[in-house]
């Protein structure tokens, strides 16, 4: 797991070179709110996804350039 200096939280595959969120990933933000489930290229989000909300909802789709689409 990749952690960061803030309670932001990474669990995933990491770009060799670039140090970026790369492949499979969970990371879960400094808010409480939601976290993401997912594919990352270059560190954004990127192809199938979840958006986990804290009150136990969840939406699944697909992301291109870290904004869902469908």
């Amino acid at each position: 797991m990749y952690s960061y200096s803030n309670p932001q939280k990474y669990q995933g595959g990491i770009h060799p070179i670039t140090k970026l969120r790369h492949g499979k990933g969970t990371y879960s933000y400094d808010n409480p709110f939601f976290s993401f489930e997912g594919t990352y290229v270059n560190g954004k989000k990127n192809g199938p996804g979840r958006l986990s909300f804290k009150d136990g909802r969840t939406i699944t789709g697909t992301f291109v350039e870290d904004e869902m689409v469908g």
